[in-house]
């Protein structure tokens, strides 16, 4: 069996690697789309700087990047992806970082992999705070799809 895995889209080969790093470190949006069941999380970003802070801006929810600065900095005010693994994304009723963004529960599904919810303790409806792993967060150009960190 072979150790590494070629993916090939439209006939074009898009990463060969293990598979661990297809999974952790996709080289595209569409490796990050096509890996993994189910599948990664993308949301439509600017990222922004103001005052020394690096945030990305989701329209809805701004959330700080400061760290990952050096990697986003040249692409200020570009449309960007981001996209985060559901496994790497925690839920709970209460806020529990300055960066967990508000919502409300609109499907629980049982999956295989060790989850971050805990269904019984919430429902259908009811209203959540989610947080990103900062050190799992990928992102990606809009236009090209091409991966930036």
């Amino acid at each position: 069996m072979a150790s590494n895995v070629l993916v090939m889209n439209e006939g074009r080969i898009m990463q060969i690697d293990w598979p661990e790093q297809l999974y952790e470190k996709p080289t595209s949006l569409f490796l990050a789309g096509f890996v993994g069941s189910p599948p990664m999380n993308f949301i439509d970003i600017t990222y922004e700087e103001k005052d020394g802070t690096a945030s990305i801006n989701a329209g809805e929810f701004h959330y700080d990047v400061t760290p990952l600065k050096q990697y986003l900095e040249a692409h200020k005010n570009s449309s960007l992806v981001m996209g985060v693994r559901p496994e790497y994304i925690s839920v709970g009723k209460s806020r529990s970082t300055a960066n967990a963004i508000n919502g409300k529960v609109e499907l629980l599904e049982p999956l295989m992999f060790k989850a971050n919810i805990r269904p019984a303790a919430m429902g259908v409806g009811d209203n959540v705070w989610a947080s990103f792993d900062p050190k799992k967060m990928l992102f990606f150009e809009k236009s090209s799809g091409k991966a930036i960190v």
